[in-house]
């Protein structure tokens, strides 16, 4: 991605950081841990360009629901350890920053 950027130059980022690519999603055969998918994230945007940064894809429900927790976190500079600062509800433990299942 260096070179596209050197080359392209561009103005904006647009991010498709779908779920699909992390270990165990019945479709997708990656198999990219969480903290590999969040330091893609964090690569892109050290570049300091403005990033749109879109989920997508992800079979897997607890997955797409941590994926996208850590990508947000990263991406609005939130210390990854989530437990803590997420309110409890029903859906609580799909969101745990244990390693994708």
């Amino acid at each position: 991605m260096k070179k596209v950027i050197e080359i392209y130059n561009p103005e904006v980022i647009i991010l498709q950081a779908g779920a699909d690519s992390v270990a165990h999603d019945m479709i997708g055969e990656f198999n990219i841990t969480s903290m590999c998918h969040g330091e893609a994230v964090n690569f892109m945007l050290n570049f300091n360009i403005p990033t749109i940064l879109l989920g997508g894809g992800g079979y897997n429900v607890k997955n797409v629901a941590k994926i996208w927790t850590l990508e947000t976190a990263i991406a609005i500079g939130v210390d990854n350890d989530l437990e803590d600062k997420l309110p409890t509800h029903i859906h609580s433990n799909y969101y745990s920053n244990d390693e994708v299942i």
